[in-house]
């Protein structure tokens, strides 16, 4: 089994269809999917090297697996239980109600406040870290849909934290 074949049974796992690699869209989606998996303990090949980018989480590495990535040859992947788990805590997030956002823009919302709270303001305030994601990002300006995004990274970032007290004790 190929990191191809991984990185397409994660995004079909949790968007529900098949990704094409060569589509931006899908591109932005995986590599802040990918990002918030290994902050929430789960790697892929290693783990990625992940920066801040104009579309959230970036990985340069992630990126040359996605442009060489053939269709994958393996239909369906059995994940760890600790990495089902990651998973499903994932996909609840993704799943949140963000009307007004596309997809993409609510997987580059969570990504970016993922990055921002994970990386570089731990402690720092909920207005700060949406004033900031704004300033920086003026086009995802919906604040009540930005507060239920950081909202549900906070969530994430609890129950993928006790996930790995629980399974790797």
């Amino acid at each position: 089994m190929s990191i191809s074949d991984i990185i397409h049974s994660i995004f079909r796992e949790l968007f529900g269809y098949s990704a094409d690699f060569r589509n931006h869209s899908h591109r932005i989606m995986i590599h802040n999917a990918v990002f918030l998996m290994q902050e929430g303990g789960i790697f892929c090949n290693d783990g990625f090297s992940f920066g801040w980018y104009k579309h959230g989480a970036y990985s340069q590495n992630l990126q040359q697996v996605l442009i060489t990535t053939p269709q994958p040859q393996v239909e369906h992947i059995c994940f760890s239980k600790v990495g089902q788990y990651v998973l499903n805590c994932l996909k609840e997030c993704i799943i949140t109600s963000h009307n007004g956002y596309s997809d993409v823009e609510w997987m580059e919302l969570l990504g970016s406040l993922g990055y921002i709270i994970n990386r570089w303001y731990q402690t720092a305030k909920t207005e700060n870290v949406l004033r900031w994601l704004v300033e920086h990002k003026p086009y995802l300006d919906k604040n009540e849909l930005n507060s239920i995004g950081l909202d549900v990274i906070q969530k994430y970032n609890t129950q993928t934290e006790l996930s790995q007290r629980i399974f790797y004790k």
